[in-house]
């Protein structure tokens, strides 16, 4: 099992697991959910920014976690294509330092016309500048497909999605 098992017990049945401000990123982060798919772990957070990011725990001993180490070495088709792959993560400072080492691959729905959800920026981390400045500042985006807010749901989807392209990796090995 990865780390994410014991991330996700921290955060038991609360709606949320606020994480310390990511770093890399710069922005506040909370860990909405995730779960297991067909031996595989996923974590689902939510930004301050407004927008979801998907990650997927590489089992030991998969072909991927030994042979590839740059996103550019990633044939997964998912939102916005794979846009993290490491061994670090801000979640993975819940566990303590160095605690966990499994290897997460990423993507994110903050991209062309990804919409933030104020909503629940609002919910989660109050009324901040950022959502002040959304909410006068706004314009109206088109309604497709692909102009839209993510949802837990779909990135969900796209988290399952990205496991069964796992197992087809490790069945071509």
């Amino acid at each position: 099992m990865s780390c994410i098992t014991e991330i996700l017990k921290i955060k038991g049945d609360r709606a949320i697991l606020p994480i310390l401000r990511d770093e890399k990123v710069g922005k506040a982060v909370v860990i909405e959910g995730g779960g297991h798919w067909l031996g595989f772990e996923y974590l689902i957070t939510f930004t301050d920014l407004g927008h979801r990011c998907g990650y997927v725990a590489i089992p030991p001993g998969h072909v991927a976690d030994k042979e590839h180490d740059r996103r550019e070495d990633w044939d997964i088709d998912c939102h916005g294509g794979v846009t993290f792959i490491n061994r670090k993560h801000s979640a993975k400072t819940l566990l303590g330092e160095n605690a966990c080492t499994d290897l997460w691959i990423g993507f994110d729905a903050a991209h062309g016309c990804d919409t933030p959800c104020i909503k629940t920026v609002e919910e989660y981390f109050g009324e901040t500048e950022y959502v002040k400045f959304l909410k006068t500042n706004s314009y109206p985006v088109p309604k497709d497909d692909y102009a839209s807010h993510k949802t837990f749901k779909y990135m969900e989807r796209q988290c399952r999605k990205v496991i069964h392209q796992l197992i087809k990796m490790s069945k071509a090995a």
